[in-house]
């Protein structure tokens, strides 16, 4: 799953106000939202696990302070979670109809799949694809074709073919 985080998140008045731990405590307690699917509510246990900060319960009332979580009793409440993210019955539909169409598409492939395979004559053959480089700008290193090379070709002389670092 994913979080919406606006471009303008890091110069927002109230995220400058709280500073840069607040701030990754608040990125990551969105995440435990989107990831768990909590609708932006984030456990009071849970806040110390979110982050690898000092005083995440100091941070955690700072964010409450400036107005981005609610204290609700056991948990945190994220500010406008819910306008900018999905709600968790939203999401649990969208993936069981991404399982139905996936499904779907799965029945109607084998199908197709077997179509197209009877259109062919046994005896047919698939066509060659392109063929391996064997001109003498391989064997200069000349890396530029895209084409692939054999098992034969000795790695130094593939590894000397990409660009390297200037020491």
């Amino acid at each position: 799953m994913w979080v919406k985080l606006d471009d303008g998140f890091t110069d927002h008045p109230k995220i400058m106000a709280v500073g840069p731990m607040a701030a990754w405590l608040h990125v990551c307690a969105l995440c435990y939202c989107g990831r768990f699917l909590t609708d932006g509510e984030v456990p009071k246990v849970q806040v110390r696990k979110l982050a690898d900060v000092k005083n995440p319960d100091k941070l955690a009332g700072a964010l409450v302070d400036a107005g981005l979580w609610f204290d609700a009793g056991n948990a945190y409440l994220i500010h406008d979670y819910l306008d900018y993210n999905p709600t968790r019955e939203k999401v649990e539909q969208d993936r069981e109809a991404a399982r139905q169409r996936a499904a779907k598409r799965g029945r109607k492939g084998g199908v197709v799949s077997g179509e197209v395979r009877a259109n062919f004559a046994e005896d047919s053959k698939p066509r060659p694809g392109p063929s391996r480089r064997t001109s003498s700008a391989h064997a200069g290193g000349d890396r530029s074709s895209g084409y692939a090379y054999s098992d034969e070709d000795d790695y130094d002389d593939r590894y000397d073919g990409y660009p390297q670092a200037a020491s």
